[in-house]
């Protein structure tokens, strides 16, 4: 349901003269947020910047601010973050969908020493 509104209402934005759409739903957890980048084939013809967000922390259950269902390990956040930047992410010149990592402000500390793990 919810790829199908989104194809929607890009075709509508498309139909209004509209060239370039963000989309940012850090409100669907997974799994559910998993299926808006696969299986519902490429979105209506224009520039398409899709944001990843991520949240990482403690959950209300811990002390902290989101609900235990958005939370994730760090290694689920940077896994699956380059699993769908590899999987979607368009470079160069014409490319139509772009993927943008998008933490909540609030929990930024929190995934900049996820990266940091990395490294």
């Amino acid at each position: 349901m919810l790829a199908v509104a989104s194809e929607l209402a890009l075709t509508e934005l498309l139909l209004s003269g509209c060239t370039t759409t963000a989309d940012h739903h850090y409100v669907f957890p997974p799994p559910r947020k998993r299926h808006r980048y696969s299986g519902g084939g490429r979105p209506p013809p224009g520039h398409t910047h899709r944001t990843d967000p991520r949240i990482h922390g403690s959950s209300v259950e811990d002390g902290g601010l989101p609900p235990a269902n958005v939370v994730q390990s760090c290694d689920t956040i940077l896994n699956d973050s380059e699993r769908v930047i590899g999987t979607h992410h368009e470079v160069g010149p014409g490319a139509m969908i772009q993927i943008a990592l998008a933490p909540a402000l609030r929990f930024r500390s929190a995934l900049e020493s996820c990266a940091k793990q990395r490294t």
